[in-house]
């Protein structure tokens, strides 16, 4: 019996766990460590690069603060991921595009806080349809220029349709017609107004009736009809008529401008009776009668006692020795104006440099001439 227990095998160890599930939970542990921690730098990073964007759009917009905010790839220093920081930009008040193209007008849209706005379209990629709907409505705008046709005649409508405090419109060479001077007359606050476009008409002015602050205008189209409904505007100091067939009796409204200072009239219809008129305005500083075909230089002779003329601009078949003799008699007359050559009579020419006058001498503009400078306004 004792032989029995003697022989049987001693008791083992007592059981512990194996040594690998030890090292699976601390391997566990150490990759939820490492998540933990590429989680906190994913976060921080994903919260610090709109601070670095930002940063990055206020040294770039710091360093062409003087000359505006250009939207323009021409520049070397253009940052190539600009569209992802442009919201950093919401502040600049003021938008300058030489070349805009449709592009431009995306980014344009997240600066709307803008204040003066002025886009040129390129002339490489000129602004389709889909560009110019992106035109964003400027709640802040105060100054607004646009050239080229890209910028067609409803998205300017309905950028306008948010009513900006706008106090100056500038379009040169825009699709801009009935339905932007509709969106112009809803705006009280216009002071300065420019429509150089081909699609304008004489009915398209009646919207402006209700444009009381306006002091300054310069428009093609139109004619007597324009001076009508422009006639609402007391406070006009400054109206210019490019191709408008303005008649003498259009000019019977230029009564209704106590104070009026620049008149231009370019295309007109008048003839020398009609000058008789301009005695109606007795402010008048700066004249410019060019491309009337029925005006002679009798009706220079008979050109009324404009006592603060400045400024006279006339075709240069008008000046003979008789209206110069005209000419001579206003008192404050310093600047003539000459468009046309003054070659056809040197001896009257010789007597025109040697007068007070500061005389300039320049050809007269073709049609494609004319539109090709309204191209360049700036």
């Amino acid at each position: 019996m004792s032989d029995e227990i003697n022989t049987a095998d001693p008791p083992g160890p007592p059981e512990t766990k194996p040594a690998s599930r030890t090292v699976c939970v601390l391997t566990s542990w150490k990759l939820w460590t490492v998540l933990l921690v590429l989680g906190v730098l994913g976060i921080g990073v994903s919260l610090t690069m709109p601070i670095v964007h930002r940063l990055r759009a206020l040294a770039y917009f710091d360093l062409h603060k003087d000359i505006e905010y250009e939207l323009s790839r021409e520049h070397e220093d253009w940052p190539e991921n600009y569209g992802e920081w442009t919201n950093a930009l919401r502040e600049v008040d003021t938008i300058w595009a030489e070349a805009a193209t449709d592009e431009t007008l995306l980014h344009a849209a997240a600066l709307h806080e803008a204040e003066r706005v002025a886009l040129v379209e390129s002339e490489t990629h000129p602004i389709t349809r889909r560009g110019a709907e992106c035109l964003p409505p400027f709640e802040r705008l105060e100054e607004l220029e646009l050239l080229g046709p890209g910028f067609t005649d409803d998205a300017i409508a309905s950028m306008l349709a948010a009513r900006p405090p706008l106090h100056t419109v500038h379009l040169f060479d825009t699709g801009a017609s009935r339905q932007t001077l509709m969106a112009v007359s809803r705006m009280k606050s216009i002071e300065e107004l420019t429509i150089m476009t081909r699609s304008l008409h004489d009915e398209n002015f009646r919207d402006l009736q209700s444009l009381e602050s306006l002091t300054y205008i310069m428009v093609t189209g139109g004619g007597d009809e324009c001076l009508k409904w422009l006639a609402h505007s007391h406070e006009l100091a400054s109206i210019n008529l490019y191709f408008t067939p303005i008649t003498d009796d259009g000019l019977r409204y230029l009564r209704a401008f106590p104070k009026l200072e620049v008149l231009c009239i370019d295309g007109g219809l008048l003839t020398d009776a009609g000058l008789q008129y301009l005695a109606e305005i007795p402010t008048l500083r700066e004249l410019c009668l060019i491309e009337c075909p029925n005006l002679s230089d009798e009706g220079i002779s008979w050109l009324p006692d404009l006592p603060e003329l400045e400024s006279l601009a006339i075709p240069a078949e008008l000046l003979t020795w008789e209206s110069i003799a005209r000419l001579k008699e206003l008192p404050q007359l310093s600047l003539l104006e000459v468009h046309g050559s003054l070659m056809h009579d040197s001896e009257l020419s010789s007597d025109l440099f040697h007068e007070k006058w500061t005389i300039d001498d320049e050809p007269v503009l073709s049609d494609a001439e004319f539109w090709e400078a309204v191209r360049q306004p700036w």
